[in-house]
């Protein structure tokens, strides 16, 4: 519910057109998309978009009307109802320290690309390099 939710939202456009646009096949969604890009985009990345848009739909369940949004209640209630029983087989330490649910720092990657104007100043490049330092800590 909370992925046609989200599907519904990103697509607003499509389904402002037709309603249960989740039930069009690609190439339904793809004459449609043509027509509301007006030309902005290459048949091919609509193409790739209507690609998308129904293998999204495919695993979304549009079954229900809901908004799909959680309220902070809700989710209090759920958190309540998730946390395991103290007879369970295996402890909190127990799961925490399986393989699979550890996440090393070392395999946390993060990939900055900056784009520098071109300049001959070095002052601009100091003042780029000065502030990244400073909030990138």
């Amino acid at each position: 519910m909370v992925l046609a939710e989200g599907i519904r939202e990103a697509y607003s456009d499509l389904f402002a057109v037709n309603k249960n646009a989740h039930e069009l096949n690609a190439n339904d969604a793809k004459n449609k998309l043509r027509a509301l890009y007006k030309g902005s985009k290459n048949d091919r990345i609509i193409g790739q978009i209507a690609k998308t848009f129904e293998a999204l739909c495919s695993i979304a369940d549009f079954s229900k009307k809901g908004k799909g949004k959680v309220t902070k209640i809700e989710k209090v209630e759920q958190t309540a109802e998730q946390k395991p029983s103290i007879n369970s087989a295996q402890t909190d330490t127990e799961r925490r320290e399986t393989p699979s649910n550890r996440i090393g720092v070392e395999s946390l990657q993060y990939h900055i690309n900056i784009v520098l104007p071109e300049s001959r100043d070095q002052a601009v490049y100091d003042a780029i390099f000065k502030s990244m330092k400073e909030h990138l800590r």
